[in-house]
């Protein structure tokens, strides 16, 4: 899979499957695609401009992490733009530095 500025892309060696916000299974909130990262359970996580995504790598389906204007300890819109993972499994995630 790769991300662009319209969607997430997945390419099997024959065919595109092009997961965006207007593709009606809603797997995405916003189509900029700012990171991915693969963890050891074979998830990928999304880093769009509106939300975090996880994609469940056995089921395939989408979990949505967004920002909670009443919870102050909520993810930020649009401030993830990397993520990462240590030894432990503990994830961390980078915002843009002003």
């Amino acid at each position: 899979m790769f991300g662009t500025r319209y969607g997430l892309n997945r390419y099997d060696g024959y065919d595109f499957q092009v997961y965006t916000f207007t593709s009606g299974d809603d797997p995405l909130n916003d189509n900029y695609v700012r990171g991915l990262y693969e963890d050891r359970l074979g998830n990928l996580w999304i880093s769009t401009y509106s939300d975090l995504v996880r994609r469940d790598g056995e089921t395939g389906e989408f979990t949505h992490f967004k920002h909670d204007p009443l919870d102050s300890h909520s993810l930020e819109e649009g401030l993830i733009t990397s993520i990462g993972e240590d030894p432990q499994g503990f994830y961390g995630l980078g915002q843009p530095r002003f």
